[in-house]
């Protein structure tokens, strides 16, 4: 869903620590069903609470020994770890039966997770919320509802990196491609700039889905996944 764009200050919370060999750890996982008998509602209620227990326990796994209770959280409600934890980074993302989590130390980190399948408006949205740059882009793909996840998913998880969501504004940033062909943040408007702040990846996920991570400081960093 499109919102608002807002002026909500940007949230650093995340304190860090000069680490820069750590890795990011990223983990794709299923999520066990719900009762098939919920109704939608409950079943998405329930799924969300299956979501929310999958991260404690990864996260005691983790980092054995951290207070949930002590969690802290940004403006707009991004959780951030209590210490001795404050100088890592943690996201979940959801998407249909598989939830994608990520961990780095140092840093503060966002990431996003698409199922692939088709995208009827793809390109009207792009037209009417991207930047031309990326509207170009995406309409010279031979594939662009898969485009489309690329750039998505960079925005999704640059936004929730920066603590703020969507409201933050579709045409902010730029993704381009690189001399690789992955895209990369090229620009960003707003009080989240420069985008030399921003370090990004598009994630190796197979060919059913579709995953980015971007965390900040912009160090190097090698990206480790973890996959059924």
């Amino acid at each position: 869903m499109i919102r608002p764009e807002d002026t909500t200050p940007v949230s650093t919370a995340v304190d860090m620590t000069p680490n820069e060999t750590a890795p990011i750890r990223i983990w794709l996982r299923p999520l066990p069903p719900p009762d098939a008998t919920l109704g939608l509602v409950e079943r998405n209620r329930a799924r969300k609470r299956i979501g929310n227990a999958l991260v404690r326990d990864h996260l005691d796994r983790e980092l054995p020994g951290i207070d949930h209770g002590a969690m802290r959280r940004g403006p707009n409600g991004k959780p951030y770890l209590p210490p001795p934890f404050a100088h890592w980074g943690f996201n979940p993302s959801d998407s249909g039966d598989w939830q994608l989590f990520g961990l780095v130390e140092g840093a503060d980190i966002g990431v996003d997770l698409e199922i692939r399948r088709p995208r009827p408006k793809a390109l009207a949205i792009a037209q009417r919320h991207f930047p031309q740059a990326e509207v170009d882009w995406l309409q010279a793909q031979p594939d662009l509802d898969h485009a489309f996840l690329r750039l998505w998913t960079m925005k999704e998880a640059l936004f929730k990196a920066i603590g703020r969501g969507l409201g933050y504004g579709l045409g902010k940033p730029c993704f381009q491609p690189d001399d690789t062909g992955r895209l990369h943040l090229a620009q960003l408007e707003g009080p989240a700039a420069p985008a030399a702040n921003w370090a990004c990846a598009e994630l190796d996920l197979g060919p059913d889905h579709v995953g980015a991570a971007v965390w900040s400081p912009a160090v190097a960093r090698p990206v480790s996944i973890q996959r059924p």
